[in-house]
């Protein structure tokens, strides 16, 4: 179940369809971001996604998951571009939380020279 969620999320992110996202995420969730402070509940989430989100484009791919009751971790790969046009190709992991069978927190890594 946990895993149709995520990967429902991400169909719905990389297709835009926003509303589509909101019924997949708790509306008090949180979501954390390298670069951003926390996004607290949807109405901030989907703020970022429709107005504030560099990319342009592209696809998740989830190469890796693991459940347990409620919480969940996802390895993938986004193949995409950013709205400069400039190619984005990086592996990526996530760490979620669920309540009522919805999104409650995530929390996202990227696999990038940072240091």
């Amino acid at each position: 179940m946990n895993e149709d969620v995520v990967r429902a999320m991400f169909t719905a992110i990389d297709g835009c369809r926003f509303e589509a996202l909101k019924q997949l995420m708790h509306p008090d969730a949180v979501y954390e971001r390298p670069g951003y402070q926390a996004f607290s509940g949807i109405g901030e989430i989907l703020d970022f996604y429709e107005n504030t989100r560099v990319i342009r484009d592209g696809r998740h791919s989830i190469l890796e998951f693991v459940a347990g009751k409620d919480s969940a971790m996802a390895c993938g790969h986004f193949l995409g571009r950013k709205k400069d046009d400039s190619e984005v190709d990086i592996h990526y992991a996530e760490i979620y939380r669920f309540k009522d069978n919805k999104i409650a927190y995530r929390r996202s890594y990227f696999y990038t020279p940072a240091v």
